[in-house]
């Protein structure tokens, strides 16, 4: 009954009371005395992240390899590619760069298509001038709009229409997708530096994270 069960509660009341009061002293003697909480920064994991078949360019012997899973019809993606560019500029050959697909089909239906047509421009040569023109014209990816860039940049259109409308390059596309999955990728873009998840994008943290890959691998950049 309630009087047998009344020291039970008193005695439950006068923990939590205590309790609270011992996270006040505690907060009150660690603002008083400026004590500071300091925990060693987690270190960051490197994945052995394989390259695959993505093209890339930059020295193949690179102290620094950057590995980016993207999809062509991500915004996010489309915003990062010229800060890329600019940042890679200013180490030339001394980092590879590679990309491999990672088209997010549910919320991006052109974004496989745009990947076959990229692979398809990449086996003539101009990988890199052909996404160039993907990332400018994000919203407009169909079939059609695909062909006729590769009409600008000078492609053998018989064989682009062929290689692409025949999904010629749809294995590699799907061994990447199954790659990215396996490192834990959900979104676009994934960067890795050395194997190292880029965690923050942009160019600051872009250039740091390379600068200190390049300092872990007792190189200069």
């Amino acid at each position: 009954d309630l009087a047998s069960a009344r020291p039970a509660i008193a005695n439950y009341l006068q923990q939590q009371q205590q309790e609270k009061l011992d996270t006040a002293l505690s907060e009150r003697l660690r603002a008083g005395a400026k004590v500071q909480m300091l925990l060693p920064e987690p270190v960051p994991q490197a994945l052995n992240v394989s390259a695959g078949n993505g093209p890339a360019r930059g020295d193949a012997n690179a102290a620094v390899t950057i590995i980016e899973f993207t999809d062509f019809q991500c915004s996010a993606c489309g915003a990062m590619y010229p800060v890329m560019e600019d940042v890679l500029k200013s180490y030339g050959n001394r980092v590879r760069f590679v990309i491999r697909d990672f088209p997010l089909t549910t919320a991006h239906p052109n974004a496989f298509r745009a990947a076959q047509a990229a692979s398809a421009a990449n086996a003539q040569g101009k990988f890199w001038e052909y996404i160039d023109i993907l990332f400018r014209n994000q919203s407009t990816l169909d079939a059609d709009s695909l062909k006729k860039y590769a009409t600008q940049i000078g492609l053998d259109r018989k064989r682009f229409d062929l290689e692409f409308d025949g999904g010629k390059y749809d294995a590699d596309i799907r061994r990447d997708i199954e790659d990215g999955e396996m490192y834990g990728i959900e979104g676009t873009p994934t960067i890795f530096i050395n194997g190292v998840m880029l965690t923050e994008l942009g160019a600051d943290p872009l250039r740091a994270a390379i600068e200190k890959a390049f300092a872990k691998a007792g190189k200069r950049p």
